[in-house]
């Protein structure tokens, strides 16, 4: 089960809104129980096809190249980490209110924690499953050339 199909069992069919400056953006869980902005798939392109990189655009903000307001789209934008977003130093003043991070919703997200550390276990447990298989594989033609060998 993936934890998007969790989510939605959740209630977070349609993300969950996080408000910041007072405005609300939305937000969605990734299978890696990840919060993250959701993601405008033409900025995600530029940005993993060509230039310029994230800390460019940094220092660019930080010469009066690009305007805070501009900043903050693009980093909501490209689908970043609520929680990387609130350690950039040119947001730490912003006010930041996310129903994630609520007391009453504290046991919702420790279960979305549970749940990706769980999704996690089970794909190490299959890529050992593979790799054991291959193994025996390896085992069993060395023993094949060594008898072969022997004869």
């Amino acid at each position: 089960m993936k934890i998007t199909d969790i989510e939605k069992g959740l209630g977070f069919k349609d993300g969950l809104d996080v408000t910041i400056n007072g405005v609300a953006y939305p937000t969605v869980i990734d299978n890696h129980g990840v919060q993250r902005f959701v993601k405008n798939r033409a900025v995600d392109f530029i940005v993993h096809h060509g230039e310029p990189a994230i800390n460019e655009l940094g220092f660019a903000y930080g010469s009066g190249k690009i305007p805070l307001d501009d900043l903050r789209a693009f980093y909501m934008m490209i689908g970043y980490s609520v929680s990387g977003y609130c350690d950039i130093p040119a947001f730490l003043n912003d006010e930041v209110i996310n129903p994630m991070w609520d007391e009453e919703n504290t046991e919702l997200v420790q279960l979305h924690e549970r749940l990706a550390a769980a999704e996690q276990v089970c794909n190490l447990v299959d890529r050992r499953e593979v790799a054991e298989d291959e193994l025996d594989a390896a085992i069993a033609n060395w023993r094949q050339t060594v008898q072969g060998t022997n004869k």
